[in-house]
């Protein structure tokens, strides 16, 4: 399978920023990305100043399980997981 999917992390860690121009990574589909935890798996890989594992994560600007299916153009957000509250 040809393609890519952007992964475009917030905010964007100081060590990482100089790294993915734009502030998009790239993730190329192959055998072994399938689906969201696929692509974070690579992320975090790459870049584990980003701390996928306690994020929330969209796909194509909609909140996604990680068991979602992902293709050639699709768009991952991860956010930070905030807390709040008085």
């Amino acid at each position: 399978m040809a393609g890519r999917v952007l992964v475009q992390p917030f905010p964007l860690p100081e060590a990482v920023r100089a790294q993915l121009p734009g502030g998009l990574l790239e993730v190329p589909l192959d055998e072994g990305v399938k689906c969201l935890a696929d692509v974070l798996e690579v992320v975090d890989l790459t870049y584990p100043e980003i701390h996928v594992r306690y994020a929330l994560i969209a796909l194509n600007g909609q909140m996604a399980p990680l068991d979602t299916p992902v293709g050639d153009g699709d768009r991952v957000m991860i956010l930070p997981n905030v807390v709040g509250g008085l």
